[in-house]
């Protein structure tokens, strides 16, 4: 274990060297890669949780009480040592930093076993970002993509992209050139029918967009940025079957490998556009994919909902998020006797409940908004990786099929498709959990404190000790 101390001292040195910023440095918003909902939902409360930390420390609340707190928030215990050190930096230069990392670890025998994330959930939680100005004056898609593929630096921060901003303005002819090379910058993800160009989503072109367009010139103007979708790779060995390379680990304790895989999006068609406008500079906004990610077109251009599905059962491979849902945005277009046949059950379920007058009237009124309207959202399945499947879209699946099974026109047999991922990624922090023990010390270095402050755990582990709640206070004979 002290091996692993020491491997994470080495890392905390490679990051602080690599980005050119003095630890913990930069405000929490900028911590996080903004990428999809789940990231704004999870840092949305980050500033809720750092703000009120940032007030008990200044307050002197005793530390055990303020990483306590935090957790009963439902933040994790190595996210609660982050937020704590970047605040008492802010408050007193980090005075207290080897103390917080110090009664974290003693606590971890007092908390609950959900208390600390796996490394996988936490990848882009501490990651150095780098600045554009740090690229030269002329940077380039792939000095980006290097930067990520060999030492894990995202350019940051994470651009408001809907909103008119950007990463970077790359020279098209680089975006084009990329993009010609289709799957060749990707054979971890190589599917078996090679004519599937490279995506992680699809889109319909000629549908308007809701993002500000971006104009670069009086007549070179975008719908949006491009997107260029960057994966971490280090084997092509299972590009058999379109099977997701592995994420990169450091080998024999020097730096990580360089691989990856850089996949350029032209779902909007936007680069033919901008040449026919006489572009020759493009926004660029880069994705960054954690591991386990995959693009959806991997799995060939036969995919089923059920492929994606049984693939994140198995291995825990999710589909990258789309861009945005609003504009139509999906993974895939399910045909719509699959859908019923994932949901027939709990569609079953919902008109026993409703009894079959309502649930027919709602699935009427499903079909005929199906039919004025089109389809205004995509389908969304919630996948849970213990085997659970959940949807709010039962009435609409229900509809899709009745419209089939009644020859009805007007209604699509092929419904968009969106899968979101969950699963409970948390680690014991009991015996034996030297794992967690490491992950404090990776999120205290990445808050501003010293790597000398992280100490091997104890042999086996921290002792474990159960706590029981204390029985409630009896009530008033007021009391209701």
């Amino acid at each position: 274990m002290k091996n692993n101390i020491n491997h994470i001292k080495w890392l905390a040195a490679l990051w602080l060297a690599a980005s050119g910023l003095p630890a913990g440095a930069g405000p929490v918003e900028q911590d996080h890669h903004i990428q999809h909902g789940s990231d704004a939902i999870r840092l949305d409360i980050d500033r809720r949780t750092y703000t009120e930390i940032q007030s008990f420390l200044k307050d002197k609340m005793s530390t055990a009480s303020v990483l306590f707190h935090a957790v009963n928030m439902g933040v994790s215990i190595n996210d609660a040592v982050y937020l704590a050190i970047k605040a008492d930096r802010e408050l007193t230069g980090g005075a207290h930093a080897a103390d917080i990392y110090r009664k974290a670890t003693e606590l971890l025998p007092y908390l609950p076993g959900w208390a600390c994330n796996t490394t996988a959930t936490g990848a882009s939680r501490y990651a150095p970002q780098v600045k554009l100005n740090e690229l030269g004056q002329a940077p380039t898609i792939q000095a980006v993509a290097d930067r990520y593929f060999q030492n894990d630096e995202r350019l940051g921060p994470f651009p408001k992209w809907k909103e008119g901003e950007y990463h970077m303005v790359a020279d098209l002819g680089e975006l084009k050139g990329l993009r010609a090379k289709n799957w060749d910058t990707c054979p971890s993800y190589k599917p078996p029918d090679e004519d599937v160009m490279p995506t992680w989503y699809r889109a319909d072109p000629t549908r308007p967009r809701s993002a500000k367009p971006i104009k670069l010139a009086p007549n070179c103007s975008y719908a949006q940025p491009i997107f260029v979708s960057l994966y971490r790779t280090v084997t092509s060995a299972a590009a058999q079957g379109g099977k997701a390379g592995q994420a990169v680990e450091p080998q024999g304790g020097g730096a990580p490998a360089a691989s990856g895989c850089i996949i350029v999006d032209d779902n909007l068609q936007q680069i033919e556009r901008a040449e026919q406008q006489g572009c020759t500079k493009a926004p660029v906004v880069f994705l960054y994919n954690e591991p386990k990610q995959y693009p959806v077109t991997a799995l060939g251009k036969a995919a089923r909902l059920r492929d994606i599905v049984e693939r994140f059962w198995n291995e825990g491979e999710r589909t990258t998020p789309v861009p945005d849902e609003h504009d139509l945005d999906r993974h895939l277009d399910a045909d719509h006797a699959e859908l019923w046949e994932i949901f027939k059950e709990e569609i079953k379920k919902l008109e026993e409940g409703l009894g079959k007058e309502e649930f027919d009237k709602r699935v009427s009124a499903a079909m005929e908004e199906m039919r004025s309207k089109g389809l205004q959202r995509p389908i969304q399945v919630t996948l849970i990786r213990n085997k659970g499947l959940f949807t709010d879209d039962l009435l609409r699946i229900a509809a899709a099929h009745r419209a089939a099974q009644g020859g009805q026109a007007g209604i699509p047999r092929k419904l968009p498709t969106v899968a979101l991922f969950q699963e409970l990624d948390r680690l014991a922090c009991g015996v034996g959990a030297s794992t967690c023990w490491d992950l404090v010390c990776e999120a205290a270095v990445a808050g501003g404190a010293d790597p000398s402050v992280c100490t091997p755990p104890p042999a086996g582990g921290p002792p474990r000790t159960t706590t029981v709640a204390p029985p409630p206070p009896p009530r008033s004979p007021s009391t209701p």
